[in-house]
């Protein structure tokens, strides 16, 4: 997960699809299914460059459950900071949390699915 907030806060996502197995299977915040690393990659490569493109991006807390020693479910807590919306008007800071399965393939850990979720809190 490292990888993860270092590929967004750089806004780097060709180092964020290095994350990926190339059959990955993503879901956004807004219920958007896209299927292989090229989609996912191009997908958060539009979002980088528009809305996401002065957020940062923290952990704030990750659980690992190893199924086998080759695959892992991990959930990560988040806090995004300075986001946009498409008009490019501040947004308050979002919290949420992924839920990640991960599989040690050739290479190392890859992200081979995934669902992003933004957690609401009542006011």
């Amino acid at each position: 997960m490292d990888g993860f907030v270092r590929a967004h806060n750089a806004h780097d996502m060709e180092a964020f699809g290095r994350l990926l197995a190339e059959d990955a299977d993503w879901i956004s915040v807004a219920g958007i299914r896209m299927k292989s690393r090229v989609k996912i990659q191009a997908e958060h490569e539009e979002a980088h460059a528009t809305f996401f493109k002065t957020t940062t991006l923290a952990e704030t807390g990750t659980d690992v459950r190893l199924l086998r020693p080759d695959i892992a479910v991990i959930h990560f807590k988040w806090e995004l900071t300075g986001p946009r919306d498409r008009e490019g008007k501040a947004r308050d800071p979002r919290r949420g949390i992924n839920t990640i399965v991960a599989m040690n393939q050739a290479g190392g850990w890859r992200i081979v699915a995934g669902q992003n979720t933004n957690l609401w809190t009542p006011q």
